[in-house]
């Protein structure tokens, strides 16, 4: 992975010197600024209402508390004014000064700081080998109730339900190289870089691979990170969008669909068996007397959801995609009953037609190759 650009981006956390954040996270560790952590400080309704957005329980619980924990909870979760003194007893080996230099904070008075970013714990549990868990921190923009007036154009946002609902809905398969498209604070980089070998993040705003390279220098040892910059991706396997329903098992399925065509010999899709894939069903429309409708369609019931629109001689084969029948013979009885009889090769024009139109089907999902057990 290449994490060697946005160092130092105008209005964002700087990263041009990783000791620096080593001991920011060894800070954070000590103090126990994790999810747990912090709720066990705040008690359960207090933790329940702040992440709903409700400050004011765990400001009063807070309030008294002149331990480090609640120091940095103030600061960056609450966006509360710290005194320098107790922010420098709370994280020793980093210091005020470098807090100033990484802007996580600003100056608020001559005595006190005041968060310039959020910046809060975030993980997961480990599987039950205790493999994959993580302990994070995450650092975003202020949100709307952590700061007045109104968000800068290139806000850059914290982790919200949506990128949970993304991370929570990706089938988490080993893969070789991973893409995430937008990665804001990079909130899915980190959930890809438990499974992918390589991860490519990238945006359209400066400030926010800005965030994401801050991030994943201070978590650089929970992510086993390596200090040099990999290889150049040309391509990924794995591609993240936050879409509103729950599709990366589909995605996954549409790149397996794909690396199976692409593994075919030229010749041998005529050699293959098919089926029709369980969430397709067949809608037909025709006006009332016609002897044959005038529009046939395959609709999926999952995933993307596609709609496909058949021609009469794609509606007969997908209608015989029993696994029974190999892609050839089937192309061979269709040539026959409609007419069209070629010497059956893939350059006959209705063969290779037909051939493209079923190879669309597949990489569509909507029919399946049955692979030899």
């Amino acid at each position: 992975m290449t994490v060697t650009d946005f160092a130092n981006v105008p209005d964002a956390p700087v990263s041009e010197d990783p000791a620096l954040l080593a001991a920011l996270a060894r800070d954070l560790t000590a103090l126990g600024y994790t999810v747990d952590g912090v709720e066990a400080l705040l008690g359960v309704e207090a933790y329940q209402a702040f992440t709903r957005d409700q400050p004011v329980p765990a400001l009063l619980k807070t309030r008294d508390d002149d331990g480090g924990l609640a120091a940095v909870v103030r600061l960056w979760l609450l966006a509360e004014p710290v005194a320098r003194g107790t922010l420098a007893a709370a994280l020793p080996e980093s210091g005020v000064d470098a807090l100033l230099a990484l802007r996580l904070v600003d100056a608020d008075g001559p005595d006190a700081l005041r968060a310039a970013v959020d910046l809060r714990p975030y993980g997961w549990p480990a599987n039950d080998d205790g493999s994959g868990g993580a302990e994070l921190w995450v650092a975003s923009d202020l949100a709307a109730h952590q700061r007045p007036g109104v968000l800068r154009r290139d806000h850059v946002l914290g982790i919200g339900q949506a990128s949970l609902t993304l991370a929570q809905s990706i089938v988490r398969t080993p893969v070789a190289r991973a893409l995430d498209v937008g990665t804001g604070c990079g909130i899915q980089t980190f959930h890809l870089l438990h499974h992918a070998d390589q991860v490519a993040a990238t945006d359209i705003s400066e400030r926010a691979l800005a965030f994401t390279r801050f991030n994943l220098l201070l978590n650089a040892v929970e992510l086993l990170l390596e200090k040099s910059a990999g290889p150049r991706i040309r391509r990924f396997e794995e591609i993240l969008y936050p879409i509103e329903q729950p599709v990366g098992p589909h995605l996954g399925a549409a790149v397996g669909h794909a690396d199976w065509l692409a593994g075919l010999a030229p010749g041998r899709l005529q050699d293959t068996r098919l089926t029709v894939a369980e969430d397709v069903t067949e809608e037909r429309h025709q006006r009332p007397g016609a002897e044959h409708p005038g529009v046939i369609l395959l609709r999926q019931g999952a995933g993307l959801r596609r709609t496909n629109l058949l021609s009469t001689e794609l509606a007969g084969f997908v209608s015989v995609c029993d696994g029974e029948l190999t892609v050839g013979q089937i192309i061979g009885a269709l040539a026959a009953l409609l007419g069209r009889e070629e010497d059956g090769s893939a350059s006959d024009s209705f063969t290779h037609g037909l051939l493209e139109e079923i190879r669309q089907l597949i990489l569509d999902g909507f029919l399946l190759p049955i692979t030899p057990s």
